[in-house]
């Protein structure tokens, strides 16, 4: 089956109208919103630009990375003529950026499909400034039987390859446990049920 990598940049032509495509609609919005106006935003795992395009109407600069290269084309290509984004193929896990650059840190349906999400909290509170936060929407595949028998069956069906299956309250444990302030932590009840997670680095 291949690599996650591989996976997504086969996947990057088709994301745009899936199902999880449609959410990612429904909550770009919000996560600008929780954002609020910054100077500047990092939104890692872009995929392919459906959160970064909302968030270049709150911040200064928005920069926006994917470690599949056919995600960040077709993001590129939506985001033409807009002045204040950057797109790079990077991973989540080792963000290259220095120390304390963002206001903001966006994770949108991103730690479930990453092999190390506690280091992937880690890089995103290293590169926070003081005074930063962290949007992180996240699909909780293993919040009850329903959400556990569906994600077996997406599996199956789409091959997404989610590696975490998580619980609400073992999420909010480990963005805890990553030095983050918890402010907020709502369920919002899609197909599979996600845990939007608003969180501080004091």
């Amino acid at each position: 089956m291949g690599t996650s990598q591989e996976f997504w940049s086969r996947f990057a032509p088709r994301y745009d109208g899936h199902i999880v495509s449609k959410d990612a609609d429904v909550l770009a919005p919000r996560i600008a919103a929780a954002v609020g106006s910054s100077e500047r935003v990092l939104d890692a795992g872009c995929g392919t630009g459906q959160v970064t395009i909302e968030l270049a109407r709150v911040a200064a600069q928005v920069d926006a990375v994917d470690f599949a290269d056919a995600m960040v084309r077709v993001a590129r290509e939506k985001a033409q003529g807009l002045t204040n984004v950057t797109f790079n193929t990077s991973g989540v896990e080792q963000l290259e950026f220095p120390d304390k650059t963002f206001d903001a840190v966006v994770l949108s349906n991103v730690l479930h499909l990453v092999d190390n999400p506690s280091k992937t909290l880690m890089e995103a509170r290293r590169v926070l400034k003081p005074s930063g936060k962290l949007i992180a929407p996240t699909y909780c595949h293993g919040e009850n039987l329903r959400s556990m028998f569906l994600s077996r069956i997406m599996g199956l069906v789409f091959h997404i390859p989610v590696r975490t299956r998580w619980s609400v309250p073992d999420l909010l444990k480990l963005v805890r446990a990553s030095g983050f302030k918890v402010e907020s932590g709502e369920v919002v009840r899609f197909k599979m049920p996600l845990v939007f997670v608003v969180a501080s680095t004091r």
